[in-house]
């Protein structure tokens, strides 16, 4: 019977480049660069400022689908020429 496979090996301690005094942890996964602590602040951080300017600067209301579907039906006369005065020749 053969031996079972065998784990890789841990990665090796790298630097947190989050922010603060400098630390070292051991990542899950080779391309995290941050330690779970600093990485959720810095999550918390960049959704707190996302609130904040969707606060700042609101998006305009969407408009109702009886509208949307009467800009469908503009657009598609439109495009086949429907109500254009095309002159027959």
């Amino acid at each position: 019977m053969s031996p079972p496979p065998s784990s890789p090996p841990p990665l090796p301690l790298i630097a947190c480049d989050g922010p603060g005094e400098e630390h070292l942890f051991r990542p899950h996964a080779s391309w995290v660069t941050t330690c779970g602590p600093c990485h959720r602040e810095q999550q918390r951080a960049y959704w707190a400022d996302l609130m904040a300017r969707a606060e700042a600067d609101p998006a305009p209301p969407r408009p109702s689908w009886r509208e949307r579907v009467a800009a469908e039906a503009r657009a598609d006369q439109l495009a086949s020429g429907y109500g254009t005065r095309a002159t027959a020749t």
